[in-house]
């Protein structure tokens, strides 16, 4: 049976994306102060505390979309900032607006809140403390990606799609609330998320992703709803913790290295619904029973 890949797909996609050149931060004269305030959006402004490390984002509406972090206005602070204080009124927070604030402990966000985009927290590793906004209906991809201090995240009722790898690589979470209104969880979105024990996918989603849960090896407890149809390329590879699982009536196809790696699976069951199973289980080393 076919070994699992060295290098995820995840991963792979990480580099390719950290890698894009990147315009240098602006330089000011000598003598000359970087600006501690300026505009953020059509409407919004932000503003910056040097004594708290603090960064405040003012006004009505959507935050810019950053093409990639150097370009943010506080880039030159980037290191510096400690907290994001969303006030009312604001509606979205932009692609990489917050991206590799390396120092970045918390973020407030406003009631108004409805969409967090593309990147927009991503790699804050010591990022904690937060609660999602509840209007949300937009996750973006990355959007928290690499945010190691994580512990636990309630994702709010009304978000229908958890963009992909949304929570790459957030080693410390342990639980994730998954609403009903979710359907579609993208690639990666929980890949390398190695503290994560249990997952309630919503009844209304009908594919596991590729690498959707790849390497969570403290996952226990998966429980699978009855219209999936699909489980993707290393969907559940490298799930070190998994010891049985039965399968959801109605699956129809199971991809290449599905499970490879779940070293502790010891007993599975296909529903004979399937038609299609890849080279799914490799290096299951334990797996003794395939109940049909």
């Amino acid at each position: 049976m076919k070994a699992m890949k060295t290098l995820s797909l995840c991963a792979a996609l990480l580099t390719a994306a950290v890698s894009v050149p990147v315009s240098p931060v602006t330089a000011f004269a000598e003598g000359e102060e970087a600006p501690t305030s300026g505009k953020c959006g059509e409407n919004l402004t932000w503003n910056f505390d040097t004594a708290s490390g603090t960064i405040t984002i003012s006004g009505k509406g959507a935050m810019d979309n950053i093409e990639y972090a150097d370009l943010a206005p506080w880039a030159d602070k980037r290191d510096l900032i400690k907290a994001v204080v969303f006030e009312d009124g604001i509606t979205a927070v932009g692609d990489y607006a917050f991206a590799f604030c390396e120092n970045l402990q918390s973020v407030t966000f406003a009631d108004s809140i409805t969409d967090i985009r593309k990147s927009a927290f991503r790699q804050c590793y010591p990022l904690e403390n937060f609660t999602l906004p509840p209007h949300l209906t937009v996750l973006g991809s990355h959007a928290f990606s690499f945010c190691k201090e994580i512990t636990g995240v309630t994702i709010p009722d009304g978000v229908t799609k958890i963009g992909s790898a949304a929570f790459e690589g957030c080693e410390k979470l342990e639980t994730v609330e998954i609403p009903e209104s979710v359907t579609e969880i993208g690639g990666c979105a929980f890949s390398g998320c190695s503290s994560l024990k249990s997952v309630n996918i919503p009844d209304g989603v009908t594919s596991i992703g590729d690498y959707v849960f790849n390497e969570c090896s403290s996952l226990k407890i998966i429980k699978i709803p009855d219209g999936v149809t699909e489980i993707l390329d290393h969907a559940f590879a490298g799930c070190s913790s998994l010891t049985d699982l039965t399968l959801p009536e109605g699956l129809l196809y199971i991809d290449d290295c599905a499970f490879s790696g779940c070293s502790s699976l010891t007993c599975i069951t296909i529903p004979d619904s399937v038609t299609v199973i890849a080279d799914a289980f490799g290096d299951c080393d334990k797996l003794k029973r395939i109940n049909s």
